[in-house]
């Protein structure tokens, strides 16, 4: 997009020679706005200075609003899933741990003079004794969780799906179109 260099366009002409000069991608490309009759029109911004930015969704206003909703995925290559590692403590073999925690008590403790001293090696054989005889499992998250981010239930997330899709024939403007948005 060119914008002449005049005191009529004078910010805009800044604005994109800013983007331009420090190498910064505009993502949103369709009208994100729409008010009656009016021409539909850009106004929101994704401005980034790499192409990190996919999948962008224009998606329904919310409530009375005349801006669409921009959802997009950020592209940053980490880990996405749920899940991390954790100490199944129900199949812990405690009789084994305790005897690891006894074995040398009585010959490193007296051997040891001072308080943290002895507090830190108690902290490492506890600790490496729950490596040793408790197992860990993976906890991943599971449907449950996930609906508890999002707890509609079906009816609505059906509205929810009609309204989005009555916006994307909306952005396709016919008169009868948007008389069957507003209802």
């Amino acid at each position: 997009m060119e914008i002449p260099d005049n005191s009529s366009h004078r910010n805009e002409y800044l604005f994109l020679k800013t983007l331009r000069e420090n190498f910064l991608f505009q993502h949103v490309l369709e009208p994100t706005r729409q008010r009656g009759s009016d021409t539909p029109r850009i106004l929101d911004l994704v401005i980034t200075n790499e192409q990190f930015i996919s999948d962008i969704d224009y998606m329904s206003p919310l409530g009375k609003s005349d801006h669409c909703i921009i959802r997009f995925d950020c592209l940053f290559g980490t880990d996405t899933t749920v899940h991390s590692n954790k100490l199944n403590f129900n199949k812990g073999n405690y009789d084994e741990l305790r005897n690891y925690i006894k074995e040398d008590w009585d010959s490193t403790f007296s051997e040891i003079e001072n308080v943290e001293e002895m507090y830190g090696y108690l902290k490492n054989k506890i600790l490496n004794g729950m490596k040793q005889f408790i197992p860990n499992y993976v906890h991943r998250a599971n449907n449950k969780q996930f609906n508890k981010l999002f707890p509609f239930n079906n009816d609505i997330k059906t509205l929810i799906h009609q309204k989005h899709r009555k916006w994307t024939r909306l952005m396709e403007t016919s008169p009868e179109r948007i008389q069957n948005y507003k209802k």
